[in-house]
C-alpha cells in the first residue's frame, strides 16, 4: 500500500468513526432516558416512552440527512480550497436544520394531543396518554440542540478537532445520567423531569461543540451572507440514503407499537431494544 492509499484509508476510517459518533450522539440521550425509565419509573412510564419511539426517530431524520449531505459537499469544497463555498454549505445546513427543528418544536406544542393520537395513545389509556403528552412536550425542547449536535459533530473531523466531538458526547452522556438519577432520587421529577434533563444535556453538548468556532484557526464559520438556498436540494439528495434507514425504522416501530396496543393494551408497548438489555439486568 503506497502513501496515498494509506492516507485515503486513514481518512475513510476517521470519517466513519466521526459519522458513527455523530449518529450515536444524536440518540444517546434517548437511550439513557430509556434505561432510567425502565429501571425506576414503572410500567406506565415505560409504556409512554415506548409510544414516543416513532416520534423520536422521525425527528432525527432531518438533521441526519442535512449533516451527511453537508459533510460530503464540504469535503469536496475543502479539497478545492474553496473556504467561502465550504462556509456556504455549513451555514446552509445549520440554518436549515435549526429552522426545521424549531418548526417541529412549535408544531409539537400546538398539536401534542393530535400527535399522541397518531402514536396510538387513545383516551382510554389514561395515565399512559398523559405521560406520553408530557414526554412529547418536554422532548421537543431538545430538538434545536439535537439538530446542532448532529450537524456540528462531523465538522470537528473536517476541521481537525476530533477530540472535541468525543468530549461533547461524554458531556452529554454524563450530564444526562447524573441529571436523570438526581431527578428520580432527589427531585421526584418523573418522566417529564427526565426528558427536561435530556434537553439540558443536549444544549450543554452543543455549547462544547460551539466553542470550536471561536478558535482563531477554525476554517468553519456561520456566515448567513454566503448561504445559498440553491444547494439545499443537492444537500438533501446526497443525504437521502440515511433518510431511508431512519424512515424504515420509524414505520417498523410504529407498526409493532400499534400491534402491541391491539394485543395487550398500553402496557404491552415494548421498550426500545437498545436499553431493554440494561433494564433486565
Amino acid at each position: 500500500m503506497d502513501k496515498q492509499d494509506k492516507l485515503i484509508a486513514r481518512l475513510f476510517k476517521d470519517t466513519l468513526i466521526i459519522f458513527l459518533l455523530s449518529m450515536f450522539a444524536s440518540v444517546i440521550g434517548n437511550i439513557i432516558d430509556g434505561i432510567i425509565t425502565g429501571k425506576f419509573l414503572g410500567t406506565e412510564a415505560i409504556a409512554a416512552f415506548g409510544f414516543t419511539t416513532p416520534y423520536q426517530r422521525f425527528v432525527t431524520i432531518f438533521p441526519a440527512v442535512l449533516a451527511l449531505g453537508m459533510q460530503v459537499l464540504c469535503s469536496k469544497a475543502l479539497g478545492r480550497g474553496e473556504l467561502r463555498e465550504v462556509n456556504g454549505f455549513f451555514s446552509l445546513a445549520v440554518a436549515a436544520s435549526l429552522a426545521i427543528m424549531i418548526f417541529l418544536t412549535g408544531a409539537t406544542f400546538l398539536f401534542t394531543e393530535q400527535i399522541a393520537d397518531m402514536l396510538g395513545t387513545e383516551e382510554n389509556l389514561g395515565a399512559i396518554r398523559s405521560l406520553t403528552i408530557d414526554y412529547l412536550e418536554a422532548f421537543s425542547l431538545s430538538l434545536p440542540a439535537l439538530a446542532l449536535v448532529t450537524v456540528l459533530t462531523p465538522i470537528m473531523q473536517l476541521d481537525n478537532d476530533r477530540r472535541r466531538a468525543v468530549i461533547a458526547a461524554v458531556v452529554l452522556s454524563v450530564s444526562d445520567i447524573i441529571g436523570d438519577l438526581a431527578c428520580v432520587f432527589v427531585f421526584d421529577g418523573g418522566l417529564w423531569g427526565i426528558v427536561i434533563v435530556t434537553a439540558v444535556s443536549y444544549w450543554l453538548a452543543t455549547g462544547v461543540l460551539a466553542l470550536h468556532f471561536v478558535k482563531p484557526n477554525s476554517n468553519f464559520k456561520f456566515l448567513p451572507r454566503v448561504l445559498n438556498l440553491q444547494y439545499l436540494r443537492e444537500t438533501f439528495l446526497i443525504g437521502l440514503p440515511s433518510c431511508l434507514g431512519f424512515g424504515a425504522s420509524v414505520l417498523r416501530v410504529a407498526f409493532f407499537t400499534r400491534t402491541a396496543v391491539a394485543v395487550a393494551g398500553g402496557v404491552g408497548v415494548p421498550p426500545m431494544p437498545q436499553w431493554k438489555i440494561f433494564s433486565d439486568s
